[in-house]
């Protein structure tokens, strides 16, 4: 069983054609790439039809039973900010609340926090 859970919105960029991966596709694909080259336990990577934070492509939702749950957003379809967002999953992981201090946020994610959502 994870201990945390990353749902990506797999519609952000949204594409009306079916041959052409949209942004939150591009995005699950290469954070489920990045956790098997890494062995990344505990946690649980899903996707969702909607986040709602459309004007912010490429959604990620951070939740965790007890603790506060966020969403980050305006991540990068390539993965260029694969290695930050696990960094910080694992602060999070760590993190009795779901709180991490900012000076433990990578800089990358700096800036990306759509929403924090209570338990």
């Amino acid at each position: 069983m994870a201990d945390a859970e990353l749902i990506i919105c797999e519609t952000c960029g949204y594409s009306s054609d079916p041959e052409v991966l949209n942004g939150g596709q591009k995005l699950h694909q290469s954070l489920q790439q990045t956790v098997q080259q890494q062995a990344v336990g505990a946690l649980e990577i899903t996707t969702t039809r909607c986040l709602m934070s459309c004007n912010r492509k490429c959604n990620v939702y951070l939740r965790s039973p007890g603790k506060i749950g966020y969403v980050i957003g305006d991540l990068s379809d390539a993965g260029d900010h694969n290695q930050a967002l696990l960094d910080y999953v694992k602060f999070y992981q760590q993190s009795e609340s779901g709180e991490v201090a900012f000076k433990d946020w990578p800089k990358l994610i700096k800036g990306k926090f759509v929403a924090r959502l209570p338990q």
